[in-house]
């Protein structure tokens, strides 16, 4: 290997390279912000909420729109949140309305002097399977503890996971048959680094409803974030046998087994998480970088590296990258 940037000696110091991002906290405006070209020096940033209350975990076609001049389109990240930027004062109009799942949605922000934050609330289309799954489940839940859950939506929502946590406890001892609220209780540990916490909330879920697939990868993060690699795999791939693969899931196992050295077992892992998620698994690129250097497969390297550092112009070692790529290049 002729980098010294990628070189990885260890399951260890690969660690360290993949959960850099993971452990960051995100900023009020997201990495892929969408820069307008509109000339002015503010920004209209926000969060798109699912019906559960919670912030979309799939990517959502967000379009601004302004008298004048054309559109521009945004996508949300992977935490839901989506930011156009480079506005001047206007008038504005924010919009999700090509989701075939949900009711379109519009709304008008007014920009002066100062920029604007806003949360865009979805609704289902009544013949979607979101209607029938997650509302279903909030709708078995009594009054007072749905409120709770929506409540928690919120404190995650302004950043604040221990009021999340204990609005979650509310609604589960309202309502202890509440799966989808210990799910969302397994996250918020997990995020807060009480993997014990987290695992304990997760169990309870998988009890109460035992082919509940998000609950069950969701261990398996629990582990990874913990280093154990070899429990993560057994539970994110007893996750695989639940329901068809999803993104999160070959993305989670392809880390979890480059971790543990298998480069050649996580690379289609992280091929087709990436096929799947699109840009919403985006250091999926950053570790076949390191697994096609490792190979000395600098063509596919600089490729990853290239598409990586698109979707990430803001990771802490950026230079470094870029220096890379220049380097990969000059090899062509």
């Amino acid at each position: 290997m002729r980098s010294y940037v990628y070189r990885i000696l260890s399951p260890f110091l690969l660690l360290l390279a993949i959960t850099a991002a993971a452990d960051a906290q995100i900023s009020t405006i997201p990495q892929s912000a969408s820069q307008t070209g509109f000339g002015g020096g503010l920004a209209i940033d926000g969060t798109v909420l699912g019906p559960s209350g919670r912030p979309v975990e799939i990517r959502v076609r967000v379009r601004l729109s302004s008298i004048g001049s054309s559109d521009r389109i945004t996508y949300t990240n992977e935490t839901g949140n989506f930011a156009f930027i480079g506005l001047p004062d206007g008038r504005y109009v924010v919009a999700v309305d090509k989701e075939k799942d949900f009711e379109p949605v519009s709304y008008t922000v007014d920009l002066l002097r100062s920029s604007y934050r806003l949360v865009v609330r979805l609704r289902a289309k009544p013949s979607t399977e979101m209607t029938g799954v997650v509302n279903a489940e909030l709708a078995a839940a009594p009054d007072a503890a749905r409120n709770h859950f929506l409540r928690a939506g919120e404190l995650i929502r302004e950043r604040d996971r221990r009021g999340a946590v204990e609005a979650l406890k509310a609604a589960i001892e309202i309502y202890p048959e509440f799966a989808l609220a210990y799910n969302e209780l397994g996250i918020q540990h997990i995020i807060l680094r009480e993997y014990d916490n987290a695992l304990d909330a997760l169990a309870a879920a998988l009890k109460i409803k035992p082919d509940y697939y998000d609950a069950q990868l969701n261990i398996g993060v629990a582990y990874f974030r913990q280093k154990k690699f070899a429990e993560a795999e057994t539970a994110i791939r007893a996750a695989g046998k639940m329901k068809e693969a999803t993104a999160a899931y070959h993305y989670h196992l392809g880390m979890t087994l480059a971790n543990l050295g298998r480069f050649d077992e996580a690379e289609p892992e992280l091929a087709t998480a990436i096929k799947q998620g699109g840009d919403s698994v985006k250091e999926a690129h950053r570790i076949l970088s390191i697994i096609y250097s490792s190979r000395g497969d600098e063509k596919r390297c600089l490729k990853e590296l290239e598409a990586y550092v698109k979707l990430t112009p803001h990771a802490p070692d950026i230079d470094k990258l870029k220096e890379r790529i220049a380097q990969l290049r000059k090899q062509e």
